[in-house]
């Protein structure tokens, strides 16, 4: 997440950006990715914690928050879109998953009585604070001598 939020400018140049797909495109297309980013953590929370409840034997809890989810996504998708155009649709999809997330962990932990919390934020902030430092890292080279010395290049060749 960190690392498509840092680089996504380059990312998406470097996958999408030529022939009719210009610089503007480009800049449109990693602001949306950037709001899809956001999402990427509940988006994959979603799964694991929807496995605990089938491995449970319920499919009703999931679908029941699922439905809440798309319902969000549909409210704030109409909210954001006039604002925010196509980044408002991708920011909607975020907000919806980390909606469908926090609903799916909170009957969990109602039903298990315990999910040990401690323990999932301790790894949870190892983990963001490992993916800030190669978020910040990728954004730091982006913007230092290297990259500036190998764009000068590339347009030295014509590249």
């Amino acid at each position: 997440m960190a690392g498509l939020i840092a680089l996504r400018e380059p990312i998406v140049n470097l996958l999408f950006q030529h022939g009719k797909f210009g610089h503007a495109a480009t800049q449109g297309t990693a602001e949306a990715l950037l709001f899809y980013s956001l999402g990427i953590w509940s988006v994959v929370g979603v799964r694991v914690v929807t496995a605990a409840f089938y491995s449970m034997q319920d499919t009703r809890t999931p679908v029941k928050i699922a439905i809440v989810g798309m319902l969000s996504n549909i409210l704030f998708s109409l909210a954001l879109m006039g604002p925010m155009k196509h980044s408002g649709l991708a920011l909607a999809y975020s907000v919806a998953s980390w909606i469908n997330f926090s609903l799916l962990f909170f009957f969990l932990r109602k039903k298990l009585g315990h999910v040990d919390a401690r323990k999932i934020l301790g790894s949870f902030y190892k983990t963001l604070v490992s993916s800030v430092a190669m978020g910040l890292a990728g954004w730091g080279l982006l913007r230092g001598e290297i990259c500036s010395r190998a764009a000068t290049a590339l347009k030295r060749l014509h590249i």
